[in-house]
């Protein structure tokens, strides 16, 4: 601890000293590392890939989603907002070949799985005025899962969206995972996110079956939210997304069968669309 103490009280306000990221990654991922030796390392994880060199960034970040899955959920959140950020620096234009190709190597796997659902609540996630008060379509802990300790606004929130519908694109995973996220990313507030949106429902989503039943709980959960539940934690209720996204939401049901005949999901939509707070 005094090792610590010392190290923090000479690094800490001095970002031009460099640490080994590529060591602290390896001590972190080894099976043999106790508890606490990990809580410590993924201090000094975040403080040492804020110093690497953007290139450098842009190449390690497809490498800590790798395991992601497995990792407990508070140092997921640290990690998944390091690599988002890293995007946001080197993805809102274009994705390389070779970072492609790392993201691509997650898509089958729960890894993937965790990534997107990120990447997701991410493209969601709208800045509350006055900084106060959660995102429509999101949860409060889902809120502070993508925003850590400050809120997300301006360009940095618009390039960290484009970078990740550039990756989710290259990522090639299926229709039905990236449905929702290019239906967000088309009725967000952002002109620029609502084109390329726009642009990937076209081209990439085509395909979707809007009979899998998995996909239309998750729409209607979007649609409808959580916040009624009762067996559910407070911080952990849904509020349903904003309106110009259940607009579009509605135009999807309609088209459903599966939708039509999901009970009691379907129910909630209509009185929702009548009564509702949100309506």
């Amino acid at each position: 601890m005094e090792i610590l103490s010392h190290i923090n009280k000479r690094v800490k306000q001095r970002p031009e000293i460099s640490l080994p990221m590529l060591d602290l990654w390896r001590i972190y991922t080894e099976s043999t590392s106790s508890t606490i030796v990990r809580n410590f390392c993924v201090v000094y994880i975040e403080m040492a890939f804020e110093r690497l060199l953007r290139e450098e960034k842009g190449s390690i970040a497809p490498d800590l989603l790798i395991n992601i899955s497995n990792v407990p959920e508070q140092h997921q959140g640290i990690i998944l907002r390091l690599v988002v950020k890293v995007i946001g620096e080197c993805n809102a234009h274009k994705v390389d070949d070779a970072a492609a190709s790392k993201y691509q190597s997650i898509s089958g796997s729960n890894d993937g799985l965790v990534f997107s659902d990120f990447c997701f609540q991410t493209i969601l996630y709208q800045t509350p005025p006055q900084g106060i008060g959660c995102p429509a379509g999101l949860s409060v802990v889902q809120s502070e899962r993508v925003t850590g300790k400050l809120p997300l606004k301006g360009d940095t929130l618009v390039s960290r969206k484009l970078g990740i519908l550039n990756v989710i694109e290259a990522m090639q995973l299926a229709p039905e995972i990236v449905y929702p996220l290019y239906l967000a990313a088309a009725s967000d507030s952002q002109e620029s996110v609502t084109k390329r949106g726009e642009e990937l429902l076209k081209r990439k989503a085509l395909a979707v079956n809007l009979e899998d039943s998995n996909l239309v709980k998750r729409l209607f959960t979007l649609f409808n939210g959580t916040a009624s539940a009762e067996n559910i934690p407070a911080e952990q209720k849904v509020d349903p997304a904003h309106s110009s996204l259940r607009v579009r939401l509605m135009g999807v049901f309609c088209r459903s069968i599966a939708a039509a005949n999901a009970f009691p999901y379907t129910l909630q939509c209509i009185f929702g669309c009548i009564y509702g707070t949100f309506s």
